[in-house]
C-alpha cells in the first residue's frame, strides 16, 4: 500500500503536485528517518515555490530530525566540534531502560597526551567517584543517574549492558546534513531495530534491543559504515533523542553481523589502516582465535561451517575442531569446557544448513547486505551409512567426552527427559524456575541452582504451554523474575490455538502435524538452544499414551528435537494416581519410574527422568526448619532414570507463598546435623543388629516399633534427633543398597541385603546360587 502526501499551490498560476511515497508505511509514520530523507531530496529536486505551505510541509518531516540532533535544518554542514555535545532528553529515554538499575554517568575527559577526550563514567551516587562496567556498586538506578547529570558536572547519562541479553548497536558518522546515511537506515532495519537515536556527538547513531551474548565487543567497517557491537561489560551514553522510537525488540543476526565485522578486519602494523583478508588469511585467523582463546564460539562455528560445505563428514570435522581445542594454549577453564562441549551441536547445525548444498567462507564471514542473516536453507538428505568409515579407531580418538549437563547430576544435555509428579505438586512451575535460571547470563559470584543441581549451560529456552495462557505464565515468570530474559521464548498455545504434535492413529500411522513441524524448523533455526520445555505430553499427543505406538512417536520427535539442536528436552507428565507406593512416598528410584503414567516406551525412550512427590514426613521436616506446616507444603525429588552417571540423592522443596519449589535441601541437611555421615553408619549397624536378634524395626519410622518411637532402645546420640531426621537417613540407606525393605502384613520392615545375608553364611562349601533361608520369628505387623 502507498500513501501520498500532496502539497499543492491552489493559489499560484504554477500549481505543483508533490507525491512522497512511503512504500508500506502508514500515514502516521510519514515521519520516520526513512520520510525525512525522500522530502528532502524531493523537495530539493524542484523547482517548489516557498510559500507558507511549502513551509509548513517543509517544518512538519524535518522537525523528528531536528529535535533528534538539536540543529535545524541548514545550521550545520559538518560534525559538531568533539568537546560539544548533545544533551539528553532524559523523559524519552525507553521505559525498558529506566527500569533497570544499571545507569552512570559520564563526563568528556582527556586522558592521555594526545588531548582527545574520551567518556568516562561516573558512580551516580558517590561524588566524584569513578563509574565501571564491571562493578555493580558503582551503577544507580536511573532515577539516580538523572538527578546526577541535573545537579553535577556531567555531559549526560549511561547504561551499562552486562549480559542479560540487552545490547547496543553504534554507527559513527552516519549523520550529514541533516540526512541519515542509507546504509545505516538500511543496516538498522535488516537487524530489526525498533528503537535508535542520535549519539551525543550529533553525527552518529546509536540503537537498543535484545540478542545473543557476544563472546566480546566488535568495532569495525562494515559496508562503509563505522560500527560498534556490545552485549556486556560496557556503557554506553543514552541521549533520548530518538530517530525510531518503538520499543525494544529482538534483533535478528546481530552474532552474524560481529562475526563479519571481526573477522573481515586485519590492520597494518606499518600503516594502521584496515586491510581486506582473503579466504586463506580468515581461516587462518579463525584457527588463530581458537589456539589463543581470544574467541571460541563464533571461530569453531565457521570452521564447522566450511567444513560441512566442503564435504568432510561430521564426525571427521568433530574430530579435527576438538583437536584444534585441546592444542589451544589458553586455559582449559570452565569457558573453554563449555566450547568444547557445545562443539558437536554446532556441527550438527553447520551440517544441517550447509553440507549438502556447499559454502565458502566469504559466504559465512563477509556476505553482503543483500543477503539474509540467516538463510533459510533445506534439510539435507542424510548421508548413507558407510562400514568403512564407522570404525572404531576412526570414531573414537582420545579421551571419551565427558557428559554435558544442563543441571549437574540431574539433567544431561542433548537429550530427552521426563519430569514428573502427581498433579498440583509444582512441576510447572519448578520448570518455570529452570527456563529463567538457563535464559539469563551466568554468574560466577552467584551460579543458579535448580532441582537440586548447578546450571551448567546458559542460552536460549523455548517453552511450549499446552495449559497456561499468556496471562498464567506473566504471573508465574513476574514470581520468579524481576528482569524477564531475553533468551526465554514462549509459546502459548491457549492463545495461539491448541495443535497436537501428531496426527493420525496407530493403525493407519503417525506423522507430524504441519504446525509442530514449522515450530521444530523454528527452534532449530535458533542460535544457542539450552532447553526445551514441553508441558504436557499428554495434551500434545494425538492419542492415549498408554498405547506403545502413540509413546514410541512423541518420544521419537522430542529426541529429535534435542538431537539436532544439543538442548535438553523436558516433558512434564504426571504419575499414575492413587498407588499404595504413591502414598508411601516411592521412596525408591525403581517405584517412581514404575508409577510414570502411561505406556513403558516413554521411560524406555528417554536418557533421564525425574520425579516429585509430597514428602511423606513433611510435617516433621517443617518442625526441623522451623517454619509452619501445611499439606503438600514439602515435596522432595530424586532422579528416577539416568543413562549414566547422575545424583542419586534426593532434594527437599519446600513450597512459598507464591507456589514456587524452593530448594532447602542444605538448609534440611544442616538442621539435621553435621555429623550425618557418622552417624548413618552406626545406625546401619543398629538396624542389622536388630533384625539378626529377631527384633528389627519398622520401615515407617513413627509407627510403635519404627526408629523414632523405639529410640529410646538406640544409644544416646540417636535419642535427641527427630522423625525426620530417621525418615532422611533410613531413605538414604536403603537408596545406597546397604538395607532393603521387606513387606510383612500391612507395611513394611528393613532388612538386610542380600549380600548382607550371603556374607554371614556359616558354611562356606554351600553354592553361590543356593537359596538362604534364616530362621525369623513369627512375623509381627510392625505398624501396631
Amino acid at each position: 500500500m502507498q500513501n501520498t502526501i500532496q502539497i499543492q499551490d491552489s493559489v499560484g498560476a504554477q500549481g505543483v503536485d508533490l507525491a512522497l511515497h512511503f512504500t508500506g508505511a502508514s500515514p502516521s509514520e510519514a515521519q520516520s528517518s526513512a520520510a525525512i530523507q525522500a522530502s528532502a531530496c524531493i523537495i530539493n529536486s524542484v523547482n517548489l515555490k516557498a510559500d507558507a505551505q511549502v513551509q509548513r510541509f517543509l517544518s512538519c518531516v524535518t522537525s523528528p530530525l531536528t529535535q533528534a540532533t538539536g540543529y535545524a535544518a541548514g545550521e550545520r554542514s559538518s560534525p559538531p566540534n568533539t568537546n560539544s555535545v548533545l544533551a539528553p532528553m532524559l523523559s524519552a529515554v525507553p521505559e525498558t531502560l529506566r527500569n533497570i538499575a544499571r545507569w552512570v554517568v559520564w563526563k568528556l575527559e582527556s586522558r592521555n597526551s594526545s588531548g582527545k577526550p574520551t567518556k568516562v563514567p561516573y558512580c551516580p551516587t558517590l561524588i566524584d567517584t569513578r563509574g565501571s562496567s564491571t562493578d555493580p556498586n558503582t551503577w544507580g538506578t536511573f532515577d539516580q543517574a538523572e538527578a546526577a547529570y541535573e545537579e553535577g558536572d556531567y555531559n549526560g547519562v549511561g547504561f551499562v549492558l552486562n549480559g542479560d541479553g540487552i545490547v547496543g548497536i553504534d554507527i559513527d558518522s552516519c549523520l550529514e546534513n541533516d540526512a541519515i546515511h542509507p546504509e545505516a537506515t538500511l543496516l538498522m532495519d535488516s537487524l530489526g531495530v525498533k528503537y535508535y537515536e542520535v549519539s551525543p556527538s550529533g553525527n552518529g547513531l546509536r540503537g537498543f534491543g535484545y540478542a545473543e551474548n557476544l563472546e566480546k565487543g566488535v568495532n569495525g567497517t562494515y559496508n562503509g559504515l563505522k560500527v560498534e557491537l556490545y552485549s556486556d561489560v560496557r556503557f554506553l551514553t543514552v541521549t533520548g533523542r530518538a530517530i525510531q522510537n518503538g520499543p525494544l525488540a529482538h534483533l535478528s543476526g546481530f552474532a552474524d553481523l560481529a562475526n563479519r565485522i571481526d573477522s573481515s578486519k586485519k590492520v597494518n602494523p606499518k600503516t594502521g589502516q584496515l586491510e581486506h583478508l582473503t579466504t586463506d588469511q580468515r581461516l587462518a585467523k579463525l584457527m588463530h582465535n581458537v589456539h589463543t582463546g581470544a574467541v571460541y564460539h563464533d571461530s569453531l562455528r565457521d570452521m564447522a561451517a566450511v567444513m560441512a560445505g566442503s564435504g568432510t563428514p561430521p564426525g571427521m570435522v568433530v574430530q579435527i575442531l576438538r583437536a584444534l581445542m585441546q592444542e589451544s594454549v589458553a586455559p582449559h577453564d570452565g569457558r573453554w569446557q563449555a566450547r568444547y562441549e557445545s562443539i558437536p551441536s554446532l556441527v550438527n547445525s553447520a551440517t544441517a544448513k550447509y553440507a549438502s548444498h556447499g559454502i565458502d567462507i566469504n559466504g559465512i564471514i563477509n556476505a553482503g547486505p543483500a543477503s539474509n542473516f540467516k538463510s533459510e536453507m533445506q534439510l539435507p538428505c542424510r548421508a548413507p551409512i558407510s562400514l568403512e568409515e564407522s570404525t572404531a579407531n576412526r570414531l573414537f580418538l582420545g579421551k571419551p567426552k565427558s557428559i554435558s549437563w544442563l543441571v549437574e547430576g540431574i539433567f544431561p544435555q542433548a537429550k530427552a527427559i521426563i519430569l514428573a509428579s502427581p498433579p498440583g505438586i509444582g512441576k510447572s512451575y519448578l520448570s518455570l524456575n529452570l527456563a529463567v535460571a538457563v535464559a539469563s547470563a551466568p554468574s560466577a559470584l552467584n551460579p543458579a541452582f535448580c532441582f537440586g543441581g548447578q546450571v551448567k549451560a546458559h542460552g536460549r529456552v523455548v517453552i511450549v504451554s499446552a495449559e497456561d495462557d499468556y496471562d498464567e505464565l506473566h504471573r508465574r515468570l513476574a514470581a520468579i523474575t524481576k528482569v524477564m530474559p531475553a533468551r526465554l521464548h514462549v509459546v502459548s498455545l491457549p492463545d495461539n490455538g491448541h495443535f497436537s504434535f501428531l496426527q493420525g492413529d496407530a493403525r493407519s500411522g503417525m506423522s507430524p502435524t504441519a504446525q509442530w513441524s514449522d515450530l521444530k524448523k523454528q527452534i532449530e533455526s535458533l542460535d544457542e538452544v539450552r532447553l526445551v520445555i514441553v508441558d504436557t505430553l499428554q495434551a500434545l499427543s494425538c492419542g492415549d499414551m498408554n498405547a506403545a505406538e502413540v509413546a514410541q512417536a512423541m518420544m521419537n520427535e522430542l529426541t529429535e528435537v534435542a538431537n539436532r539442536t544439543g538442548a535438553a528436552v523436558i516433558a512434564l507428565h504426571h504419575l499414575t494416581k492413587g498407588t499404595a507406593d504413591a502414598q508411601r512416598g516411592l521412596l525408591s528410584a525403581q517405584s517412581a519410574m514404575d508409577s510414570i503414567r502411561g505406556s513403558g516406551a516413554i521411560v524406555g525412550a528417554v536418557r533421564a527422568a525425574y520425579c516429585l512427590f509430597p514428602h511423606p514426613a513433611g510435617k516433621q521436616v517443617c518442625e526441623a526448619l522451623k517454619i509452619p506446616f501445611a499439606e503438600n507444603k514439602v515435596i522432595y525429588g530424586m532422579v528416577a532414570k539416568a543413562n549414566g552417571p547422575a545424583r542419586r540423592d534426593h532434594s527437599i522443596f519446600i513450597r512459598s507463598d507464591s507456589g514456587l519449589l524452593e530448594d532447602r535441601t542444605m538448609q534440611y541437611k544442616r538442621a539435621m546435623g553435621e555429623d550425618c555421615s557418622l552417624l548413618e553408619s552406626e545406625l546401619l549397624m543398629e538396624i542389622l543388629a536388630a533384625h539378626i536378634t529377631g527384633n528389627g524395626f519398622s520401615a515407617s519410622v513413627q509407627s510403635k516399633n519404627g526408629l523414632y518411637k523405639r529410640r529410646e532402645e538406640l544409644p544416646k546420640q540417636f535419642q535427641s534427633k527427630p522423625a525426620a531426621w530417621f525418615e532422611e537417613v533410613s531413605m538414604r540407606l536403603v537408596k545406597a543398597g546397604k538395607i532393603a525393605e521387606q513387606k510383612i502384613t500391612n507395611g513394611y520392615k528393613f532388612v538386610p541385603p542380600k549380600e548382607f545375608e550371603k556374607d554371614q553364611m556359616p558354611n562356606a562349601e554351600v553354592p553361590s546360587n543356593a537359596e538362604i533361608i534364616h530362621p525369623l520369628p513369627q512375623v509381627l505387623d510392625l505398624n501396631d
